[in-house]
């Protein structure tokens, strides 16, 4: 019988992941509840709510990856336990509330936090997937709300954040069904970024962020602050935003300045220092 949630400390797994360019990482959250295909629980929100903190603070991480251990990215929320959950009015709000909380923090961390997709994602699992910058899916995943398969509710985003992320009526047909798209399905209809073999899934992410260890990170920290704050907004009030935040940055951060000089000095790679 697997261990009582609320006794363990290794929900979620943490690891520094070194990138080709020296003192840059990769952070990487693992869901680690395999055997019951990392169901989520206030527990496990909770951790993961705690470990992506210092990975959002940390100055030599430049990308967090969120995945799953062993057949699923996660199943979503865990089923035998809301029977009492529901019975408690004040503990499921503040449930509900706490993976809210996690999935603003993925949306306010001043760099990419991405999704690597492995097997079922289903539900809370798809509402989680849903707060980050973008996923990448392996060939195993299958991803869906499925709350309607037993007579639930999404209250983690999938109702509002489905159509936001994909053709609102294949959300919408998706959240009636709860059908499962296949990892390719997923790439056509925009719901994943790309779709790779189980086995490089991690080194899809690691790519990535080799990418981004390229980048000046109060640039991406100001295009991403940007990209959220604008895009539901008018084009009038997204320009006003977009217009103060590219002239602050571009009058008071060294990183412009460098990129500038490594182009002039014979295009050398630029030093960026996140000041």
């Amino acid at each position: 019988m697997a261990a009582d949630p609320s006794e363990r400390d290794d929900l979620v797994l943490t690891k520094r992941i070194a990138l080709d360019v020296p003192n840059r990482y990769l952070g990487l959250l693992q869901l680690n509840r395999e055997d019951e295909l990392n169901p989520l629980d206030r527990w496990t929100v909770a951790a993961l709510d705690k470990a992506i903190e210092p990975l959002a603070e940390d100055p030599e991480v430049c990308t967090i990856a969120v995945t799953g251990t062993g057949r699923g990215f996660s199943a979503g929320g865990d089923m035998r336990k809301y029977v009492s959950l529901f019975d408690d009015s004040v503990g499921f709000m503040k449930f509900l509330q706490s993976v809210g909380a996690f999935c603003r923090k993925c949306q306010q961390a001043p760099k990419p936090v991405i999704g690597l997709i492995n097997g079922v994602t289903v539900a809370g699992g798809l509402e989680i997937m849903l707060s980050f910058d973008f996923s990448y899916a392996a060939e195993s995943a299958r991803i869906g709300d499925g709350h309607s398969n037993f007579g639930l509710l999404g209250g983690g985003g999938a109702n509002y954040k489905l159509p936001r992320r994909i053709l609102p009526g294949l959300a919408f047909e998706n959240l009636m069904t709860g059908a499962l798209w296949t990892a390719r399905e997923a790439l056509e209809i925009g719901l994943v970024n790309k779709v790779v073999p189980d086995a490089e899934l991690l080194n899809a992410g690691v790519e990535f962020a080799n990418k981004m260890a390229l980048k000046a990170p109060l640039g991406y920290k100001y295009a991403k602050e940007i990209f959220y704050q604008t895009l539901n907004m008018r084009e009038a009030d997204a320009e006003y935003i977009e217009l103060a935040i590219a002239h602050h940055y571009h009058t008071t951060a060294e990183d412009a300045r460098e990129g500038l000089r490594a182009f002039a000095e014979g295009k050398r790679r630029p030093d960026f220092k996140g000041r």
